[in-house]
């Protein structure tokens, strides 16, 4: 598994933007347990999505832990 800061530049370069756009646009790296064998242990979540969930009370617990996660 690589680090958070390996995936945010990772996927920052791959997308040709950088993790300083991709936190204006609401997106921060998460844990990940999708166990797909090509996972590196991190997504690229949508944070504003997340909050809009969870404060309507429609969050699944998976969304919600995304949400709360602390490094």
């Amino acid at each position: 598994m690589i680090t958070r800061a390996q995936f945010e530049q990772n996927y920052a370069v791959s997308s040709g933007v950088t993790i300083e756009w991709l936190r204006e646009m609401g997106r921060e790296a998460r844990p990940c347990s999708c166990d797909y064998e090509g996972c590196e242990g991190w997504q690229m979540a949508y944070i504003e999505q997340l909050q809009w969930a969870v404060g309507r009370g429609i969050a699944t617990p998976a969304e919600k832990a995304l949400l709360e996660w602390k490094e």
